[in-house]
Order: structure tokens, then C-alpha cells, then sequence
């Protein structure tokens, strides 16, 4: 039996204060550059790109979003 995540949702701050609210489930594509980041979902209304964001809140990101897609039946 696999393991369900029973809370897909990420929350991420910019450097500036702006916090959003990610659900992992429906990420497709992500994409990190010079602090900026890009997120592409099954929705247009979900896609976001933030800029200001620390490394370690992108690879906290992607760690989540590979443990959520793991857990997937």
C-alpha cells in the first residue's frame, strides 16, 4: 500500500513578504532562475512566477512536490 499525502498544499515567501499558496498536485513544470520562479499548473488561473525567492525555499519545493508525485497510487 502507498503512503497518501494528506495535505498537498506548499506554502512559499518571497524575500519580500509575499506568501502564496501552492497545491502540489496540480503542478506540471517548475523553473528556477536567479531567484525567480516559475510554476505552471493544470489550471492557467493556478500559474505563478515570484520573484525574490531563496534557494532553499525552491528545493524545499521540489523536495515536497517529488515526495507528493511518490505518493501518487
Amino acid at each position: 500500500m502507498t503512503a497518501k499525502r494528506s495535505n498537498p498544499l506548499f506554502f512559499i515567501t518571497s524575500d519580500g513578504g509575499i506568501q502564496r499558496v501552492i497545491d502540489v498536485r496540480k503542478i506540471i513544470y517548475i523553473d528556477y532562475n536567479n531567484n525567480k520562479l516559475v510554476i505552471k499548473t493544470v489550471s492557467e488561473n493556478g500559474d505563478m512566477d515570484m520573484g525574490n525567492i531563496p534557494e532553499e525555499s525552491y528545493k524545499a519545493l521540489i523536495n515536497f512536490w517529488s515526495e507528493t508525485l511518490s505518493c501518487r497510487d
